[in-house]
């Protein structure tokens, strides 16, 4: 949709207009990709150590188990648990 006043209806001809709207769709269409499967991908990136994310998967594992065990109601548990970490 972009891209279609820019090579489609313009008014020139250029091989290489036209190669770029064709490597941006490409983009987008691996960007669609990515996103529908984004669980799946994320297992394929390799960890890596970072303190604050682990101090965050604590927090959010301590929290969780609060509530599991019935220390804080289920009910009042964060939607999001790493908008919820964060604040914390």
């Amino acid at each position: 949709m972009t891209t279609h006043a820019l090579t489609f209806k313009s008014s020139e001809v250029s091989w290489s207009k036209i190669r770029l709207t064709s490597q941006m769709k490409a983009a987008v269409e691996q960007l669609d990709t990515l996103v529908l499967s984004f669980d799946d991908a994320a297992k394929y990136i390799a960890p890596s150590v970072w303190r604050e994310i682990e101090a965050k998967a604590a927090l959010r594992a301590f929290f969780n188990d609060v509530v599991t065990t019935g220390g804080i109601p289920a009910e009042l548990s964060p939607k999001d648990w790493s908008r919820f970490v964060d604040n914390v």
